[in-house]
């Protein structure tokens, strides 16, 4: 999430990032020293020790590939509140109504006309905490293979 938006964006916004709890890696690395540990105390002539110790394997690569590669997340510093991901779609014929609403900052007409369809040439791309204290939207227009930006990121603060 935070590539789209470059260091000095982040810190003019009074927005950082943070990375996410690693939870569920941890849950599975977990789970593989267990399988170690239970492939050991088997005997030598049990025929699921094999197949034990691969498992434990594959569980402890997948758990500190998880651990390390973890996602981050957006935070807004006044209110301590996550900063979450939406993408709102538009027909074509709407594009220039939509940019206008970019422009002004028309969050409420926007998720009003929005489309429930992600196979639309018009895009929004909504950043915004639960209280909408900050959102962060620009739009962008389909041209085959790629979405072309069609404003700049505008930031409308509470």
């Amino acid at each position: 999430m935070n590539k789209i938006f470059d260091k000095t964006f982040l810190e003019n916004n009074g927005i950082t990032t943070k990375k996410n709890t690693p939870f569920i890696p941890l849950l599975i690395f977990a789970t593989s020293a267990v399988s170690f540990g239970i492939a050991f105390g088997m005997s030598e002539e049990n025929g699921a020790k094999m197949p034990t110790l691969m498992i434990a394997f594959i569980l402890a690569v997948i758990g500190i590939i998880k651990i390390f590669a973890g996602g981050k997340k957006l935070i807004y510093n006044p209110t301590g509140e996550e900063i979450t991901k939406r993408e709102l779609f538009f027909e074509l014929r709407m594009k220039e109504s939509v940019i206008g609403m970019v422009e002004k900052g028309d969050i409420a007409a926007l998720e009003a006309k929005e489309i429930k369809n992600d196979n639309l040439p018009v895009k929004v791309e909504l950043y915004s905490t639960a209280s909408h204290s900050i959102v962060i939207c620009r739009a962008y227009h389909f041209i085959p293979y790629t979405y072309e930006p069609l404003t700049e990121n505008k930031v409308f603060k509470k």
